[in-house]
């Protein structure tokens, strides 16, 4: 049987080097999509250290 998910594409300005306010704004982000419904979030790959 075949069941549906809802996948989020995420796409955020990044801080350059900014570490600590990056995965931030990644967590607010998955927040705000897991409140949608989404059960799968996708980061661009060098979203955390910009």
């Amino acid at each position: 049987m075949i069941t549906a998910m809802r996948i989020a594409a995420a796409r955020l300005t990044c801080a350059p080097a900014d570490v600590p306010a990056n995965p931030r704004r990644m967590t607010g982000l998955a927040r705000q999509v897991l409140d949608q419904g989404a059960e799968l979030l996708v980061h661009p790959e060098l979203a955390p250290t910009g």
